[in-house]
């Protein structure tokens, strides 16, 4: 069984290249490192000189809670189904890092052939009252925050004229129901 790991990272090469290295059998590993990220070719080098890894990427500018965090998700799955025959696809982060060894990885998920590790909780849902629809109602500037002196504090406001221009965005008909759930 074959697993591809993909890894957004936005700092500490050398723990990355500590994670790149557990994953030496049956794994392929493709990083997406944060464009901001200062990494020396050495560095980028060092990356790509472990046979696991497929894809050294630097693509997307990435902001906490922006949809670039998405874009760059999305083409580390990209380049995975291109370029790796895996039967799991594991997100995890560059700050990560596997407290089990790896053969207690690989052994788990040969006992559990086929099963999916995906959960989801179906909105509106008590645990996320709070938050329900509001990332979904209101338009949330991550991607435009990061020149910003109070980043976050930046966001909150554009939020809130949002809320007293109630200018809410409409939950599309076409859906019959929204689902929620972790990134990680």
């Amino acid at each position: 069984m074959r697993h591809a790991i993909l890894i957004l990272a936005h700092k500490n090469i050398g723990q990355l290249c500590r994670l790149a290295g557990y994953f030496e059998k049956a794994c392929d590993v493709f990083i997406h490192i944060d464009k901001k990220q200062s990494v020396t070719r050495e560095e980028e080098e060092k990356l790509r000189s472990y046979k696991q890894v497929k894809v050294v990427s630097r693509e997307y500018d990435v902001n906490w809670g922006g949809t670039s965090v998405l874009e760059s998700e999305m083409h580390l799955l990209r380049m995975g189904v291109q370029r790796s025959d895996a039967d799991y696809f594991h997100l995890i982060s560059g700050q990560d890092y596997p407290t089990r060894p790896l053969d207690y990885f690989l052994e788990f998920f040969d006992r559990n052939a086929g099963k999916e590790y995906i959960g989801y909780l179906h909105l509106p849902h008590p645990n996320w009252e709070d938050n329900t629809f509001r990332r979904l109602q209101y338009y949330y500037p991550y991607d435009y925050a990061a020149e910003k002196r109070n980043p976050r504090g930046w966001v909150r406001e554009q939020v809130r004229q949002q809320q007293v221009k109630r200018a809410k965005r409409p939950i599309p008909d076409e859906f019959d129901h929204l689902y929620g759930s972790s990134q990680w």
